[in-house]
């Protein structure tokens, strides 16, 4: 029933966005009560950060596959497809996200259930070894701060302003160079 909830949710933010967004239209869409909505949420922003944590764990699972399968493929560049996956997300049920994202600013939650934030950071040390020819190299978690946050304010600014740069080679020949060239300074040498 959960997932029929949000499943209907999300139908509804695509097509209607926030303004058509309400309880009655969800319980509607997903063809059950209100009163069976409100069993299982409270309200409409209960509906988001659920919306949330699983699009979270989405992002964390394609992630991860993407550079798994960078890191298995010889000659791959890993840190080109760790962006272009990373971009790719935000391709993915735009309004959706634009939404969720805009709510969980609103309710002052953290950015960790905007982001798969975490699961990039856990694969930096991975990304570290790959751009040096090495096994993974145990990063400062200050460093993994700076660096996953500052490639994801990049992607995530242009995401909110609907930059056409978003999905430009030009945006994703930068945000290579950041990666690299900040690697490159906290790498085995550094």
């Amino acid at each position: 029933m959960v997932e029929t909830i949000l499943e209907a949710a999300a139908r509804i933010l695509e097509k209607d966005g926030f303004d058509g967004l309400t309880t009655n239209a969800i319980a509607d869409r997903a063809g059950i009560s209100i009163g069976s909505l409100y069993e299982y949420f409270p309200n409409k922003e209960a509906i988001l950060v659920a919306m949330a944590r699983n699009m979270l764990t989405e992002d964390e699972v394609i992630m991860a596959k993407a550079i798994e399968a960078a890191l298995e493929e010889p000659g791959n560049d890993v840190v080109r497809s760790a962006v272009r996956a990373l971009v790719g997300l935000f391709e993915h049920k735009r309004e959706v996200r634009r939404v969720i994202m805009y709510v969980h600013v609103r309710l002052g939650l953290a950015e960790e259930q905007i982001l798969p934030v975490q699961a990039i950071g856990g694969l930096v040390e991975r990304l570290q070894g790959a751009i040096f020819g090495v096994p993974a190299i145990p990063v400062d978690p200050v460093k993994i701060f700076v660096l996953v946050r500052a490639v994801l304010g990049v992607v995530r600014s242009a995401f909110i302003e609907r930059s056409p740069l978003l999905t430009s080679d030009a945006l994703e020949e930068e945000l290579v160079m950041l990666i690299r060239l900040y690697a490159e300074r906290f790498g085995p040498s550094g």
